[in-house]
């Protein structure tokens, strides 16, 4: 039995957009988030161009909001799954927050 996965992914309103959306699935994974989240901050040309966010499919290891505000403070956003969505649920989640004209999911 083949089950389709379908989910709309609605358009961004307004006018106030960044021109990129990077995104970063999490599950379980603080130890490497630290490497990932300090490279986009050298690289990061501020909230008007670039929208940053985490969005954790709740891990029950790790407590990355804090983790996430312990190293980026309020610059990137992190967002915690109510409940679990698993692999291709969390990234369409996270394509569906992007607010962006491009979307990068970038992998923690």
């Amino acid at each position: 039995m083949t089950e389709k996965f379908v989910d709309s992914i609605l358009p961004v309103a307004g006018n106030k957009r960044p021109v990129w959306s990077i995104m970063i699935p999490t599950y379980n994974s603080n130890a490497w988030l630290a490497d990932t989240l300090n490279s986009i901050l050298k690289q990061d040309l501020g909230p008007e161009i670039m929208q940053i966010e985490v969005v954790d499919d709740t891990s029950p290891k790790d407590d990355t909001k804090k983790f996430v505000k312990e190293i980026a403070g309020e610059r990137i956003q992190c967002y915690v799954q109510p409940q679990n969505l698993g692999l291709v649920g969390n990234f369409t989640d996270c394509i569906k927050r992007a607010r962006g004209h491009y979307v990068h999911i970038l992998h923690g």
